[in-house]
């Protein structure tokens, strides 16, 4: 039987997971705020 060692994430990938976040929570309010069809890519 082999086991498997999971490796804890690179500063990368979690920075990369971190802005997801970031972006994901803020396109939400701001659709919340102003709808969905008045929200642009620059805010």
């Amino acid at each position: 039987m082999s086991e498997t060692m999971t490796q804890a994430p690179s500063r990368r990938e979690k920075h990369k997971t971190q802005t997801r976040q970031v972006l994901r929570e803020t396109a939400l309010q701001l659709f919340a705020s102003q709808g969905y069809d008045s929200t642009t890519a620059e805010e």
